[in-house]
């Protein structure tokens, strides 16, 4: 129903950069690195600075892609990759609580990084982190983009873009109670894409699809067609009040992503819903909306973000 389109940058670049040289100088402190399997070592081990060196190449490759890039949307997901390439490298022995603090310990790695190059890139980078991902690091983010706009950085021009409006939504339900979804278009600059958010029963997220141009401007006409062969099924279409209230206990609530499509995806895309979700809330002057992976960080008792950065 809708499909996913690939956006982690080419972890191969090996064109040195200034911020390469500072991601690998950079120690990593508390990283538990079991969780890196991807740039585990034959013992199965893995020293911080093996493993800040594994996070520089991902994060120079990253940069290199920010670089040329003209669309917000196209940056807001390559920025998310960081958390997509922490899901896509756990072994599947590791918890959720453990994932998710190895995933806020790289961002903020790469976000102290980017405070000492200062640049556009850099900063266009920290300026969409501030928006993605859990609490700790999205704050990180947030004060490293505003002392860099304070020293007359310029951001790029997808950094400065408003964020997108909501074209459409609507909420779907097969009719027994099991299994809903929450569909959602926003349009930017003449490019559309859309959200949808499959719901587990007891109202987490189970998947979290993106699809993008006509695709996305087709996808309520196609789920009216489907639906006509499914008498039990409904389609209700929500206002932007009535999308936010709909979404605010799916994201405070367990995600249950194990079973999805693509979870190195669906990760980053649930946190792209919830950045849609807080930018709904602003416009519409209602409070912020909570996310469950802030929930289990502060059980675990995270450093907060003027701690580790």
């Amino acid at each position: 129903m809708a499909s996913r389109k690939r956006r982690n940058p080419n972890r191969t670049a090996t064109r040195p950069t200034a911020t390469a040289q500072v991601l690998h100088t950079t120690p990593l402190a508390g990283l538990q690195p079991v969780v890196l399997g991807e740039w585990d070592d034959a013992d199965g081990q893995l020293s911080a600075q093996e493993a800040a060196d594994g996070i520089a190449v991902f994060g120079d490759a990253l940069l290199e892609d920010l670089r040329g890039l003209r669309h917000r949307l196209d940056a807001e997901l390559l920025v998310g990759s960081v958390f997509g390439a922490i899901e896509e490298s756990s072994p599947p022995e590791v918890d959720d609580a453990a994932r998710l603090t190895v995933a806020v310990t790289a961002m903020l790695h790469l976000i102290e990084a980017c405070t000492q190059v200062p640049a556009p890139v850099t900063l266009g980078f920290l300026m969409l982190a501030a928006e993605q991902g859990p609490a700790l690091s999205r704050q990180a983010a947030r004060a490293a983009a505003d002392r860099m706009l304070a020293a007359g950085v310029q951001p790029p021009v997808w950094a400065q873009a408003a964020p997108p409006e909501l074209v459409r939504a609507w909420q779907v339900s097969d009719g027994s109670g099991t299994r809903s979804a929450l569909g959602m278009v926003f349009s930017a600059g003449h490019r559309d894409h859309a959200l949808t958010v499959t719901v587990a029963p007891d109202a987490g997220a189970a998947d979290v699809a993106l699809s993008e141009g006509r695709e996305a401007r087709e996808l309520h006409d196609e789920l009216i067609s489907e639906l006509q062969a499914e008498p039990a099924a409904r389609i209700i279409d929500l206002d932007a009040a009535g999308l936010l209230t709909e979404l605010r206990p799916v994201l405070a609530a367990e995600p249950a992503l194990a079973d999805a499509e693509l979870t190195s995806e669906a990760v980053p895309n649930l946190y792209l819903v919830h950045a849609r979700a807080r930018q709904l809330a602003a416009v519409l002057g209602e409070p912020d909306v909570q996310l469950h992976a802030d929930a289990v960080l502060q059980e675990t008792g995270a450093a907060g973000p003027a701690a580790a950065v």
